[in-house]
């Protein structure tokens, strides 16, 4: 798996650059520039299926990294999310033109990206931290080490 060699983050920024590279181009292209693409709209469909599929598997396997005594609540938040823009998203949609709809989802793809850097970085803060937690108790008052036996 690629997570595996490059790691969740990147490939999460990767997903968030394919949406970001979509809304660019719908909203810098003429409507009639759009219909005229014919095999150039595979390209587009290239890029929102590494999107998606993107956040199919990693976001949720991101969630179970993140907060892994809470999963059943932090999945619970990822379902609500995802089915409240999607409801945004369907209503609002429609009834604005291509600017603004391109607009929104970059600044949606770029708030992601830097929510992602965010979240590994406090993860990775956290977790140092707690290692240093559990170095501190195997030893005691004079740096002995506690957890060898006597």
């Amino acid at each position: 798996k690629l997570t595996n060699i490059v790691g969740k983050a990147p490939v999460m920024i990767c997903g968030c650059i394919s949406y970001l590279a979509i809304a660019v181009v719908v909203v810098a292209l003429s409507d009639g520039t759009l219909e005229g693409l014919k095999w150039g709209l595979v390209f587009l469909y290239i890029l929102g299926g590494n999107g998606r599929s993107v956040f199919e598997g990693t976001n949720k396997a991101m969630v179970a990294d993140l907060f892994p005594e809470q999963k059943s609540a932090a999945f619970a938040n990822v379902i609500i999310t995802s089915g409240g823009a999607s409801a945004v998203a369907f209503f609002l949609f429609p009834s604005i033109d291509k600017i603004a709809m391109g607009t929104i989802v970059a600044v949606a793809a770029v708030e992601a990206i830097v929510g992602i850097i965010c979240a590994f970085r406090i993860n990775e803060a956290r977790n140092k931290d707690w290692m240093r937690v559990d170095q501190k108790e195997n030893f005691n008052e004079d740096g002995d080490d506690m957890t060898l036996d006597a």
